[in-house]
């Protein structure tokens, strides 16, 4: 950020260096042109040697920087600095109700399967706070009916006898009833039902 600022600083300068030039070929100063095409000259040299600095500096491993723990840690750490509970859990990050995958190959993080390409700790986690913020449309009335009926009908399966007498079923066994479709376990993975 810092580096981009420079330069925007120091393309104002060969703007203004440009400017000066065009005022004084629109009235003929032929000694002072040259002068100013000379400084012009020298700025424009300047920029073209902080834009290739800016480039050196921002020229590193982005998908390794992002499939490495440095930029989960400071995820993290920017989260409880900005008040925001969030959470690490099999390659996912979790601030409920949002679940945050980071998809290094394509320089981009997943919010709530939206792909987001900001990258600043602090702007992702303002945005995990507006989206937190909003109102959910998740309906948990709806949910609950889904689960008791996958619950039933894995209970049945293991005998009439057991039904209605509170068995305990593994929630990776109601996750695998739901998600028999071929295409429904990459839809809904086992980290959003687990939400």
């Amino acid at each position: 950020e810092e580096q981009a600022g420079g330069l925007v600083k120091t393309t104002k300068q060969v703007m203004a260096s440009f400017k000066k030039i065009k005022d004084a070929a629109k009235v003929g100063d032929l000694v002072n042109l040259r002068k100013l095409l000379e400084e012009g000259k020298e700025v424009t040299l300047s920029l073209g040697c902080d834009f290739v600095k800016t480039q050196e500096r921002l020229n590193f491993d982005e998908a390794g920087y992002l499939e490495g723990k440095a930029f989960r840690q400071e995820l993290l750490t920017t989260a409880q600095q900005m008040g925001v509970n969030l959470y690490e859990h099999d390659g996912y990050l979790f601030s409920y109700p949002v679940l945050l995958r980071i998809l290094h190959k394509e320089r981009a993080v997943a919010i709530d399967r939206m792909r987001e390409n900001r990258l600043r700790p602090s702007v992702l986690v303002k945005r995990l706070k507006e989206v937190q913020n909003k109102p959910l449309r998740f309906k948990p009335q709806t949910f609950l009916e889904m689960v008791f009926t996958a619950y039933s009908i894995v209970v049945a399966g293991r005998g009439k006898h057991l039904i209605g007498k509170g068995t305990v079923i593994p929630l990776l066994e109601l996750y695998q009833l739901l998600t028999l479709l071929p295409w429904q376990a990459n839809e809904y993975t086992r980290q959003e039902f687990g939400r």
